[in-house]
């Protein structure tokens, strides 16, 4: 797993959680 898609896929993570 490469840092950036770790990184991306926290963020991504973190914004769904934060809309719902």
């Amino acid at each position: 797993v490469r840092l950036w898609d770790y990184e991306n896929g926290l963020l991504l993570h973190t914004c769904e959680v934060g809309v719902k």
